[in-house]
């Protein structure tokens, strides 16, 4: 899987935001996302049929994310949210 291209479809999501239908909130598509969808280090254990349902699904995250259901909160601890989601958020 070349997710060199993934990354690049999922460029044209930046800057938009998507709303989740039960919940009304509103997820906004950053910058980083495409980098972190394709090259993140659970990407990378993907094998089979799981890695081709990751690909073949970034062409549908805004429908994904309207349609997401059962919303829960977990704490993210990693370093790297510090900075960029320490709220749970990121714009």
């Amino acid at each position: 899987m070349d997710w060199n291209i993934v990354e690049n479809c999922l460029k044209e999501y930046i800057g938009q935001c998507a709303e989740i239908t039960e919940t009304s909130d509103v997820v906004y598509i950053g910058a980083d996302f495409p980098d972190k969808f394709a090259h993140s280090k659970d990407t990378k254990e993907l094998r089979g049929a799981n890695m081709y349902a990751k690909a073949n699904s970034s062409g549908i995250i805004k429908e994904m994310i309207e349609i997401a259901t059962n919303k829960t909160f977990a704490e993210n601890y990693a370093q790297k949210h510090n900075t960029d989601a320490k709220f749970g958020w990121y714009r």
